[in-house]
């Protein structure tokens, strides 16, 4: 997914960037996150499905 990973980087989902995932609409809809505690975006399903993430503890 050469065309999916440059998308990504240019939106500013990198590796080791924070990702908070505050919805998901129901039967494969966008899911909206927020970046760094700052910037949110709405994804695609198939966009988010790709991203890997580590769950962290809040503290």
């Amino acid at each position: 997914y050469p065309a999916m990973l440059q998308n990504t980087q240019q939106r500013g989902r990198t590796m080791g960037v924070t990702l908070e995932a505050l919805e998901r609409d129901p039967f494969d809809g966008p899911v909206t996150i927020r970046i760094e505690s700052t910037e949110t975006q709405i994804i695609g399903y198939k966009m988010a499905s790709a991203i890997l993430v580590e769950i962290v503890d809040p503290m």
